[in-house]
């Protein structure tokens, strides 16, 4: 639970959570308790809560025109998945999804620095490069690595 230390399982949880009591649920507690309802048969692969399960479950109640999945209930306070939360989580995964399709194909592929392994011929069609230059050896000198400096001994 966001804002407390202790799992819904643990001792201490409900005095921890006592003052405010249980608010909302987090990002990666809902794409799981999602997966649980559909592993369940309370959402099918659509993402659309069945009405179906309501008849066996008092969790599945009727919200408007659609169903809702109560987590939890507490007074006056009711922690429910909507049809609505689904809907945000499959619109959330789809531009997910997107973006990281669009790095792989366009950023990765294209936008990848050349080198002389891997010259990346299809680049110059995105994009324009600078002029090659080969490289030219300094005046007076052949082609090879420099040489190190030594020192002179002075025979004094």
């Amino acid at each position: 639970m966001i804002g407390g230390e202790r799992w819904s399982d643990e001792p201490g949880f409900e005095e921890e959570v006592a003052p405010y009591g249980v608010t909302g649920i987090c990002g990666s507690g809902i794409i799981e308790v999602i997966a649980e309802m559909y592993l369940a048969g309370i959402i099918n692969q659509d993402g659309v809560v069945q009405g179906g399960p309501a008849a066996h479950s008092e969790r599945v109640v009727a919200d408007g025109r659609t169903f809702s999945y109560v987590l939890h209930h507490e007074g006056e306070r009711t922690l429910a998945i909507t049809q609505a939360d689904i809907r945000a989580i499959q619109l959330a995964k789809a531009a997910l999804y997107a973006g990281i399709r669009l790095l792989m194909e366009h950023f990765v592929a294209v936008m990848a620095i050349p080198h002389r392994h891997d010259a990346f011929p299809l680049l110059s069609e995105h994009i324009a490069l600078p002029a090659t230059t080969e490289r030219d050896p300094a005046p007076g000198r052949g082609p090879g690595r420099r040489r190190r400096r030594t020192q002179a001994i002075n025979p004094s």
